[in-house]
């Protein structure tokens, strides 16, 4: 995908109220960027960072600006998690995942039971595949490793994949990690325990565990190629 054009550079001054952002712009201009990321944004959150933000045109708009990715060290980041359904919207639509190719049919936000949507549903004759996305982070050494925060919204999506797999259909978690300097995928279990005792036990149940690299080279975010991981 490609990230809203233009992008304008900055440097970050601080994220407060979980979805806001105070960035100096290379004008010198100070604005406040909103940051669609409900994580911790653990070892994101450097003061003095680069970062790039879009410019909505939308004039209804409390905040214009959004905080789309910043740099740690020499590595690009996605903060705006929305990107992440999109780059995964588009490697669907181009055959990019060869485990997700052969679907006839690509649904985003379908409705399971009575509460719960999932990021996409693949279709073909009666076969239905529901998958779940998440956007990946945070980062130790060379491990990517997700949640960032303690995600309940996100065990219970593990707990429904699982559901769906009893109900007959086949069921993906899958994991973008949106940085370019890891070589594995954990779970943070010293983060959030339930999160990763149940990935463990959706993939033991039948959910398909996909992790996949991002390639970021702004203003194009896209899937790159498939990262070793250990549940």
């Amino acid at each position: 995908m490609i990230l809203p054009e233009p992008l304008f550079s900055g440097k970050l001054i601080q994220r407060y109220k979980r979805f806001l952002a105070d960035i100096e712009l290379e004008t010198g201009e100070i604005i406040t960027a909103h940051c669609a990321n409900p994580g911790s944004m653990i070892g994101l959150l450097q003061n003095g960072s680069q970062v790039l933000v879009s410019k909505s045109q939308d004039p209804k708009r409390k905040f214009p600006f959004s905080w789309e990715l910043i740099k740690i060290g020499e590595t690009w980041v996605v903060v705006n998690t929305a990107n992440t359904n999109r780059v995964i919207h588009e490697a669907l639509l181009k055959n990019q995942i060869p485990e997700l190719i052969g679907y006839s049919e690509i649904k985003p936000e379908a409705v399971w039971g009575d509460h719960t949507r999932f990021d996409f549903l693949l279709r073909k004759e009666s076969d239905q595949c529901f998958v779940e996305v998440k956007n990946v982070t945070l980062a130790e050494n060379i491990i990517a490793l997700f949640p960032d925060s303690i995600t309940q919204r996100g065990t219970k999506h593990l707990n429904e994949l699982m559901e769906v797999v009893r109900k007959g259909h086949r069921a993906v978690m899958c994991f973008l990690v949106s940085r370019e300097d890891c070589q594995l995928f954990k779970p943070a279990a010293h983060i959030d325990l339930v999160y990763s005792e149940t990935l463990r036990k959706a993939q033991e149940n039948g959910v398909e565990v996909l992790v996949y690299q991002a390639k970021i080279s702004p203003p194009q975010i896209t899937v790159d190629y498939p990262l070793k991981f250990e549940l």
